[in-house]
């Protein structure tokens, strides 16, 4: 089950599938940037950028590093399926 919004749980690796979708590409790998954080300890929200090469492919959201680096992977891979 997937829901949106910061602190959501994400089921679904989207690291994996943007990995395997510029390799098939061939691509370099995409990198994962730690942009910022916000917010209270008890409550941090982190900010995570994607990128491929030197271009960002997108950021993301989340309540932990791993999961502001999924939605950022996330979007990405809908910015790409749109083009």
């Amino acid at each position: 089950v997937k829901t949106d919004g910061v602190g959501a749980a994400v089921t679904e690796d989207h690291k994996s599938a943007l990995q395997e979708r510029v390799q098939s590409s061939d691509h370099a790998l995409p990198t994962y940037e730690l942009v910022g954080t916000s917010g209270p300890a008890h409550r941090r929200v982190f900010e995570t950028e994607v990128r491929l090469g030197e271009r960002t492919l997108s950021r993301g959201e989340g309540r932990t590093k791993k999961e502001s680096e999924q939605r950022a992977a996330e979007h990405a891979l809908a910015e790409l399926k749109r083009r």
